[in-house]
């Protein structure tokens, strides 16, 4: 399952790019039971995201959800996928125009900051 922005929407960045933001999570692994971070599988965790990327950087940021559980439907770049396979870097992970930014558990505030990193390091 997915979700992002609608197709269609530009922005008038200087790039004129969407931001890509993917949230990865791995549902064939084991979740904490000590409540380690969010819970991307759950809708609500999901919709405050987008709510709050949304609030925070309007139509500039797509944001998608995956599940490497389902790899047909993963859109992630695949080295990156073998990594967390692998058991090199731990899901979840924050992948922001196909390169990987946090790997483990993050909070909706973390995947801000990040964002907001990237979108100046383009000059935006």
């Amino acid at each position: 399952e997915r979700t992002e922005a609608e197709p269609g929407y530009r922005t008038h960045s200087m790039s004129g790019e969407l931001l890509s933001v993917s949230i990865v999570e791995d549902g064939s692994a084991g979740k904490c039971d000590a409540r380690c971070g969010v819970d991307w599988s759950l809708d609500e965790n999901r919709q405050a995201a987008q709510k709050e990327i949304r609030a925070r950087f309007g139509q500039r940021v797509g944001l998608s959800f995956y599940d490497m559980a389902a790899p047909t439907e993963c859109r992630v770049p695949a080295d990156i996928v073998d990594r967390v396979l692998s058991k090199s870097i731990a899901a979840p992970l924050l992948v922001i125009d196909g390169e990987l930014r946090i790997a483990g558990y993050f909070d909706i505030r973390m995947m801000c900051d990040t964002i907001q990193a990237a979108l100046e390091m383009r000059g935006e």
